[in-house]
């Protein structure tokens, strides 16, 4: 979704015939854990499919010989424009730590790579508040809340600074996930749709939970 803030948002709207994604994103991420043994800063590695990554390239006049390839002087301005979140954007990550949210920080370090016609967006972000997951289940979901793009990951999460945690991945039920967004948009009327821009938030319904428990500090 974070292309949508590059282009007009209009052609980014969701479409109300159903819930499917238009977007997709591989997703790797790599958990921190610091001296005291918490969760203190997460990497994120994001790979667009090669459509979007085309549009996206398109969309800011990059690569225009269309050699498959990005100079550094391109790469460093679109990592420049990915760097600029909107206050509203949230990054499409989301940390719980037994069921309440915690905020992560803007995202440091951003790089743009572009690798057989996809673009790669490589970035850090620190926890707000550093977690300590032997006090309880960590949660972590990436999605977009419209599921205009979809979040596959690579993976379980790499863990880097202990070695007593486990690292469990609960796949979605996506035939719920698709009823709840059919009775959702059954609620929206006609108007709220073409006029409002109204549509059900059901992304994280679609998106794999991942749990993070570790092994009491002695």
């Amino acid at each position: 979704m974070l292309r949508c803030y590059l282009i007009t948002l209009s052609l980014c709207a969701p479409l109300a015939a159903g819930a499917h994604p238009h977007e997709f994103i591989d997703t790797s991420l790599v958990l921190h854990f610091d001296a005291a043994g918490q969760i203190a800063t997460v990497d994120v590695r994001w790979v667009w499919d090669d459509f979007t990554s085309m549009l996206m390239l398109a969309d800011q006049g990059m690569d225009p010989d269309a050699d498959g390839a990005l100079t550094a002087a391109e790469a460093d301005a679109m990592a420049a424009r990915l760097s600029l979140w909107p206050d509203d954007f949230l990054g499409d990550l989301y940390f719980t730590a037994d069921g309440q949210p915690v905020s992560l920080q803007s995202p440091q370090d951003v790089a743009i790579d572009y690798q057989d016609g996809r673009l790669i967006m490589s970035y850090w972000r620190a926890l707000a508040v550093p977690l300590q997951p032997d006090a309880g289940v960590i949660t972590v979901q990436a999605y977009d809340p419209t599921y205009y793009a979809f979040y596959d990951l690579a993976g379980p999460p790499e863990l880097q600074g202990r070695a007593d945690c486990d690292v469990a991945v609960a796949q979605a039920d996506l035939n719920a996930a698709q009823q709840l967004y059919d009775q959702l948009l059954s609620e929206l009327t006609e108007e709220d749709i073409a006029d409002f821009g109204m549509y059900p938030e059901v992304g994280g319904a679609f998106a794999d939970m991942v749990n993070v428990t570790c092994a009491p500090l002695q």
